[in-house]
């Protein structure tokens, strides 16, 4: 959650999304984990059964009359969507669920395509349908088009689509299908250092198109698992959920929002990974869902650079606080390679303070943030004074000198 800002989003917005409605596309979901449970939208209280009828749909024939995953990978994926106690992006959204593929992960495309004929009218009614369905799923043959025209109805009938880009990688031309359709929304995996996962897919998609569109954390993801377990896992199918999630926070922040300005506003406000920018390896780029949320609450944009007041060169990992002048929760962003910082505020009043290690902080108070509007604010730091360290280690108690090597942290 961290890493793509979705506490920041909870604690400095006040979204979480409350009022929208997930779906996931998978082996099932355990409804009884007690991170999922009262998140279910079947979920009528500890004191009476589940209501199922439009909330879950058994594709694969197997006739489970309520949320069940003998896999583990369906309920790993919603718990990235919607779990609570931090797991998941959108703890406050409500989820319904598909099974689509069999205890051993394999799916029948007969299934799939009734999968995506329910999603567009759980028990027959369009009103159910949700407003955001994660495929955590592609086929290797990445010219398969067999789903578009699945996609398109979700699509028009105002339902965001999420797919991961496949584990394929790391050679170029390896994105899976549907994914790999200019329609559909790929998500690529990130390391904790945010560095392309090896097994994540890679573009051009087989019509030249730049896949992944963005990219997510999909390594050593921790989540939730049958039987009330947690447990990391790997792989786009980890990633492809934290976007979902994001989606269903712009849903919150704006529920006017078409497929067009959902998917604008998510690769828009990525953090750029790779070069060039948008490339094949990460798309546009790192999800970030604080700058998303923030550009589809209308608000401001303040971006800038941090350099070296002396030479001009850009400092890279400074970072550029903005705290609310009067009232409001501070946050904090760092400087790219090339010193550059970008932030979306709510409209008013900020003091901004760019830090880095070995400079003076400097501090631009007053800074007014107008709403639908973008301001550049620069950031030139001073050197600070150097000096010598000396000493001598010695032997506690003894007081021998020893031969020893001295790390001093950040130099």
């Amino acid at each position: 959650m961290e890493r793509i800002g979705a506490a920041d989003v909870w604690q400095s917005l006040g979204v979480d999304g409350t009022g929208v409605v997930v779906a996931n596309i998978d082996t099932g979901v355990d409804y009884l984990h007690p991170d999922l449970q009262t998140r279910y939208r079947g979920y009528r209280g500890s004191s009476l059964p589940p209501l199922n009828a439009g909330n879950w749909f058994d594709a694969t024939g197997g006739g489970a009359q309520y949320p069940v995953d003998a896999n583990g990978h369906g309920t790993h994926t919603m718990g990235t969507m919607v779990g609570q106690n931090g797991l998941g992006v959108a703890p406050g959204a409500r989820w319904i669920a598909v099974r689509a593929f069999s205890s051993n992960g394999i799916a029948q495309e007969s299934w799939l395509h009734a999968a995506f004929q329910w999603i567009l009218a759980p028990a027959g009614d369009p009103a159910l349908a949700p407003d955001v369905v994660n495929n955590s799923w592609s086929s290797a043959n990445g010219s398969s088009t067999t789903f578009e025209p699945d996609i398109r109805l979700l699509v028009a009938a105002g339902i965001f689509p999420i797919f991961s880009a496949g584990n394929n990688g790391p050679d170029g031309k390896t994105v899976g299908s549907p994914g790999s359709l200019d329609i559909a929304l790929a998500v690529g995996a990130t390391d904790p250092d945010d560095v392309i996962a090896w097994f994540s897919s890679r573009g051009p998609s087989p019509w030249g198109k730049i896949k992944p569109d963005v990219s997510a954390p999909g390594v050593n993801v921790l989540s939730t698992l049958p039987g009330g377990a947690y447990g990391t896992a790997s792989g786009t199918s980890m990633a492809a959920p934290h976007v979902a999630g994001v989606a269903a926070l712009l849903r919150q922040a704006d529920p006017a929002l078409s497929y067009t300005d959902t998917f604008r506003l998510i690769t828009e406000t990525t953090q750029p990974l790779g070069d060039p920018h948008p490339n094949n390896t990460y798309g546009w780029g790192l999800v970030n869902a604080y700058e998303a949320v923030q550009r589809a609450a209308n608000a401001g944009l303040v971006v800038g650079r941090v350099t070296d007041g002396k030479s001009g060169d850009p400092i890279a990992g400074a970072s550029v606080t903005f705290t609310p002048r009067y009232t409001g929760t501070a946050s904090t962003t760092t400087t790219g390679g090339d010193g550059m910082y970008r932030r979306g505020l709510s409209a008013g009043a900020y003091n901004l303070r760019a830090a880095a290690f070995g400079y003076a902080p400097q501090t631009l108070f007053g800074v007014t943030v107008v709403t639908g509007t973008t301001i550049t604010r620069n950031f030139a730091l001073s050197l600070l004074p150097t000096g010598a360290l000396g000493g001598a280690i010695a032997e506690a108690g003894a007081e021998r000198p020893l031969s020893a090597t001295l790390f001093v942290g950040r130099t």
